[in-house]
Parts: C-alpha cells; sequence; structure tokens
C-alpha cells in the first residue's frame, strides 16, 4: 500500500517545481504559455518562500515528490495552481493532492475562508478534479468551492 504526505515547498524543492513548471503540458494548461527561465523562477521562488500570501505544498507517493498544489491568499480567498509530475498523471493524485492541501492550508491558516481555481476550459482533466472536490462553475474559466463542508472533508 502506497503512503501519502503533503509537506510544504521549501528551498531544495526549487529545481523540481522549475522542472515541473516547464513540462509541455503544464505550460499548454497555464494561462501563461510561455517556457520559463531559471533566472525568472529562481526570483519568483525566492518572493514565494518569503510570502506571507502564498504557500506551496508537495504531495508525496512513497516519500517521491509527485505533485505540488499553490494557494495564493487574498482577502480570505485562496487561488489555487496545481501541476502533477508527467509520470503520475491519470491516477487520481491530482484529486488526492488537492484534497490534502486544501486540509492543511485551512488548519494552518485561519484566513482562509473559501477557495477558487481558474481552469482554461481546454484543459478537461483539470475541471474533472475540481467538480470531483464539488466545485462549482463561476464563469468559463473560474471555478470556487461550493461549500465550507467541501473544502475539507472532500
Amino acid at each position: 500500500m502506497k503512503e501519502y504526505r503533503i509537506r510544504k515547498a521549501d528551498k531544495q524543492d526549487i529545481k523540481l517545481l522549475f522542472d515541473w513548471a516547464n513540462d509541455p503540458e503544464v505550460r499548454k494548461a497555464s494561462f501563461s504559455t510561455h517556457e520559463i527561465t531559471w533566472e525568472e523562477h529562481s526570483k519568483w521562488y525566492e518572493k514565494v518562500l518569503n510570502s506571507d500570501n502564498v504557500v506551496i505544498y508537495i504531495l508525496t507517493e512513497d516519500d517521491i515528490p509527485v505533485g505540488q498544489a499553490r494557494f495564493t491568499v487574498e482577502d480570505g480567498i485562496a487561488d489555487i495552481g496545481y501541476s502533477v509530475g508527467s509520470e503520475f498523471r491519470s491516477r487520481g493524485l491530482a484529486t488526492r493532492l488537492l484534497k490534502m492541501a486544501m486540509w492543511d492550508a485551512v488548519k494552518e491558516r485561519k484566513d482562509i475562508t473559501d477557495f477558487q481555481a481558474r481552469v482554461k476550459k481546454e484543459n478537461v482533466a483539470s475541471l474533472r478534479v475540481f467538480e470531483k472536490l464539488g466545485f462549482r462553475k463561476e464563469n468559463d474559466s473560474l471555478y470556487k468551492a461550493a461549500s465550507e463542508t467541501e473544502k475539507c472533508e472532500g
């Protein structure tokens, strides 16, 4: 039986997150599709690690990193970004990742009152993940958590 854990990202995760961010499928699914340079990523990551508004969680399977979930919190709303490593896709891990990360985020940050995600309509896999998590469609690209209980119990 596989063991799954969620942990906060740290400085040692910079290269892993860089590689995941530049995965062709991740770039295609992102609203900003350009390839990210190491310099851009390094500056961004240092800013994120020192930010009170952004937290990144890493899901591990038997201690191997399989995906990341990022929450950018503003006015109580946590905007979700996530990705799963290419070799771990199509196994339901995105749903597991987000359930676990959302749970930890709510426990850790009492200021989070809601979750939302922006998803391209062509990104069918991600749309399914958010539907499984009980998010409701607000418009063509915005999905919001349906209720307080679904955010944490999923």
